[in-house]
């Protein structure tokens, strides 16, 4: 499950999709951090659950992200239960660590019964260059997009 939260009928999101200084940012003004940056302190909202399935118009690359070096184990427990949120909307790539700095940032696909790794030009875990950044922090209070470390 996914959380969303709204402040108002006007200011409703899904934490997955954005930082969370961006989300808190958008709840309170509308606004992401990057265009209309705020301080606050603590915000009165309604939080409520939602089906994943709910969410899955925000993953640009049709399913969750996931980094097939790290995630090997998560995913073939995840594919022993087809049923699962995970099972149906995975994409794994060929990148290194939650920023994703290292590797070639190619797809692939994974079949269990094939192997226990998914196939990839450059080989699995293959760190020979770092990547151009891909993941971003937006600095509270000032709305600066800076590459995460």
């Amino acid at each position: 499950m996914f959380q969303t939260a709204r402040l108002s009928a006007k200011h409703q999101l899904s934490f997955h999709t954005i930082t969370t200084d961006d989300s808190s940012n958008c709840l309170v003004s509308g606004q992401l951090a990057a265009a209309h940056p705020i301080i606050r302190g603590g915000v009165t909202m309604k939080v409520e659950r939602v089906p994943a399935d709910y969410c899955i118009k925000y993953f640009r690359n049709g399913g969750l992200p996931l980094s097939a070096s790290n995630s090997m184990n998560f995913v073939a427990d995840c594919l022993s239960q087809p049923s699962r949120f995970v099972a149906r909307n995975h994409t794994l790539f060929s990148t290194q660590g939650p920023v994703c700095h290292w590797g070639y940032n190619e797809r692939c696909s994974l079949d269990l019964v094939k192997s226990n790794q998914p196939p990839y030009p450059h080989g699995l875990g293959t760190t020979n260059r770092r990547l151009p950044d891909m993941v971003f922090n937006i600095q509270y209070g000032t709305g600066a997009r800076i590459a995460a470390p």
